[in-house]
């Protein structure tokens, strides 16, 4: 019994710094409550969550022993892995829930990085207008055009001459 009380004073004290180094790293006090549509985005996405862990692990059973994990260019199977290796999506699933929900509380609200926001939306908005309609075209494809553009016009100009001859 008292390896097992000794146990749980120790966690409680480790559990202890680590909160008091994160009082001092972040200072609780300056953050915002969540609004209403946080809130409301904290529930779906916790719904969202799980939803599909309690769907993975519903269809867990359901998955063959070994499971394609890599495939080549046509969509052909080239690796296999046992189906365990499936686990590993929920726990990464929930490790980044759980993280981009504690990144979610702390946004950077502060004006000293407005400037260099303005700018790179700007370069990207202009980037976004000076886009090519269509993509660009390898050497042999604008050669190709080139020589059709010039068959087009050598057919006008034969169908010119045709018509003043009649």
């Amino acid at each position: 019994m008292e390896k097992i009380d000794t146990f749980k004073s120790t966690r409680s004290i480790a559990l202890k710094y680590l909160v008091d180094g994160l009082e001092e790293i972040i200072d609780f006090d300056k953050i915002p409550p969540l609004t209403k549509t946080e809130k409301i985005g904290q529930v779906v996405s916790f719904i969202l969550w799980l939803f599909s862990v309690v769907y993975f692990f519903a269809n867990y059973s359901t998955l063959p022993q070994n499971v394609a994990v890599s495939f080549d260019w046509d969509g052909n199977p080239k690796q296999f892995a046992n189906r365990a290796v499936m686990l590993a999506y929920p726990v990464i699933h929930t490790i980044l829930w759980i993280l981009l929900s504690f990144l979610e509380r702390f946004p950077n609200r502060d004006q000293e990085n407005t400037d260099i926001q303005q700018k790179q939306q700007i370069k990207t908005m202009i980037s976004l207008v000076d886009l090519p309609k269509k993509p660009l075209k390898n050497n042999k494809e604008i050669i190709q055009i080139e020589q059709t553009n010039q068959n087009i016009k050598q057919i006008e100009k034969n169908s010119k001459e045709i018509i003043q001859n009649e």
